[in-house]
């Protein structure tokens, strides 16, 4: 699970949050954390 993140907290009271749901293998072909993770677990992800 991936959450949307609007960095307007003001929002997420009037229900603006999503979550994204994957299933399926990995496919870092797709996209790649350069951090070296590609797969961290939800809230510990960095931009």
């Amino acid at each position: 699970k991936y959450a949307l993140v609007d960095h307007a907290l003001s929002r997420a009271t009037k229900g603006l949050i999503g979550i994204l749901e994957v299933d399926g293998k990995a496919d870092d072909s797709v996209i790649v954390d350069k951090s070296g993770d590609s797969r961290k677990q939800l809230g510990e992800m960095k931009h």
